[in-house]
């Protein structure tokens, strides 16, 4: 891995059907310095708003917190900057240790589906005996060759026990079945979002804790998440790293669009 610039935008915009108030919340969309990336240039901007801070959550990744008072049918936030990679030297602030991400959470649990999975895929894996991130890789690539990415078939309520039922999903159901099995072979695992280099959306991967460090791993792709992924935040599963929280008056449906892009700059 070698060192990048990355230039990015992320973009999000939800559309009401009716004009809601007292619009409250909370963004994380954010990218933050970390052991393989480090922030050099950052913009945000959201509209509409009355005031708007930031701040750290639990896991220590940057939010925007904010309100938007007056009538609204629409609520957007646009995020630009460029991010430096590849920085492999450079130590990480953790706010959790890696012990937290041993337990499974209601979206990463195994039913009878996953027991009965990782008991077939365990018996090869064993081979690697204490090398745990062989084996956390191995489990990814049984996962590449059983599981198929089909959009439109999950949703950010899908579980893994649900997504290895229809044995198709997007980059959050192989990153939660990737969780799962780690966890379950006692090697912490956690969840990362963020955007990457030729993805018009934002994805997810996960990452691994074998060795005293986390080790990023993209099993959508099958490989190490390297110098063009840029990282917006990381959880126990998909619901610490929700980009977008927050409560309003005036009940409405909401549509939400995203869109993101990530090119590399020459150094």
């Amino acid at each position: 891995m070698c060192e990048k610039l990355l230039e990015f935008s992320y973009e999000m915009c939800s559309e009401f059907d009716r004009e809601i108030t007292r619009h409250n919340f909370r963004l994380m969309c954010v990218p933050r310095d970390c052991g393989r990336q480090q922030v050099v240039e950052l913009h945000v901007c959201a509209s509409p708003y009355s005031w708007l801070s930031g701040g750290r959550d639990g896991f220590g990744n940057l939010c925007v917190y904010g309100a938007a008072d007056d009538r609204h049918s629409s609520f957007s936030v646009r995020v630009t900057g460029r991010v430096k990679t590849g920085l492999c030297d450079r130590e990480a602030q953790e706010t959790a240790p890696a012990e937290v991400f041993l337990y499974q959470t209601p979206m990463t649990a195994p039913g009878a589906l996953c027991e009965g999975y990782f008991e077939r895929i365990r018996r090869n894996a064993e081979r690697d005996g204490d090398d745990a991130l062989r084996r956390a890789l191995y489990f990814a690539d049984c996962l590449h060759r059983d599981f198929v990415y089909r959009s439109g078939t999950t949703d950010t309520r899908t579980t893994s026990e649900q997504a290895l039922e229809k044995g198709c999903g997007v980059c959050q159901d192989f990153a939660h079945l990737l969780i799962t099995l780690c966890r379950m072979d006692r090697i912490p695992a956690r969840y990362a979002a963020g955007m990457m280099v030729g993805e018009g959306q934002t994805h997810a991967w996960t990452e691994i804790f074998v060795g005293g460090q986390w080790h990023a791993f993209d099993p959508t792709h099958n490989c190490f998440a390297g110098d063009g992924y840029i990282k917006l935040s990381h959880g126990r599963d998909c619901r610490d790293c929700l980009v977008n929280r927050g409560i309003y008056f005036n009940p409405a449906r909401e549509t939400q669009t995203v869109r993101s892009e990530v090119r590399a700059l020459y150094l």
